[in-house]
């Protein structure tokens, strides 16, 4: 009786066992659509877009009205935008002028500038040199400008010494006090002759020009 007992207690254990299971928990997860016919709506962030205006360093480059620049940055790292452009009776379809000082001959525009930090205004002279003479010369394209502002200025800085045969760059600016002009009357000095080291002899390249100037 006691070995019999003992089977079906054991036959007990193991069917209650077997019975016993364990479930795990699930989520679920449930996907909204958007109803058919409607549209989703998604945020999005504005985005300034800023159109980059091309700067060049070269005088020849701002100087040329059909060239892609408008702002200039000089040896000083000043940067200015051309806020108008001047012509003469001589002045060609690129915005050039030429003058020559028996030999030393002169290819420039004169343009209206603003610096792009300070706000101030200035009349500029930007073109290139070419020293066609046998002598070493001295070109501050002095300028001195009367304005229908009735301003009265002149250029702060000079092109430089150039031995014969040498091209150079020219860019120099004339500050105004009075706002940018609708037109003026222009003197431009000639040239001087290297006599020695930082000496300089006028009358040997012709006499100065008088040109008038009207903005576009």
């Amino acid at each position: 009786m006691k070995k019999v007992s003992f089977f079906l207690l054991t036959g007990l254990l193991l069917t209650a066992c077997g019975d016993e299971t364990t479930e795990e928990p699930t989520e679920e997860v449930t996907e909204t659509m958007p109803a058919e016919g409607t549209t989703e709506r998604v945020e999005t962030e504005d985005v300034e877009i800023v159109e980059e205006i091309p700067v060049t360093e070269d005088p020849m480059e701002i100087a040329n009205k059909n060239s892609e620049y408008e702002l200039f940055l000089d040896e000083n790292y000043n940067e200015y935008q051309v806020v108008g452009r001047y012509t003469s009776e001589d002045t060609n379809d690129e915005g050039f002028n030429e003058v020559s000082f028996k030999g030393y001959d002169f290819t420039y525009s004169v343009l209206a500038l603003q610096d792009t930090v300070t706000g101030d205004e200035f009349v500029a002279i930007a073109g290139e040199t070419v020293n066609n003479t046998q002598e070493t010369v001295q070109f501050n394209a002095d300028a001195e400008i009367v304005t229908d502002t009735q301003e009265q200025a002149s250029t702060q800085d000079g092109v430089g010494e150039s031995q014969p045969t040498v091209k150079k760059k020219a860019f120099v600016t004339i500050p105004l006090e009075y706002g940018i002009p609708n037109s003026f009357e222009m003197t431009l000095d000639a040239p001087f002759k290297s006599i020695g080291d930082y000496q300089y002899e006028e009358g040997h390249f012709g006499e100065s020009v008088k040109l008038s100037f009207t903005k576009e």
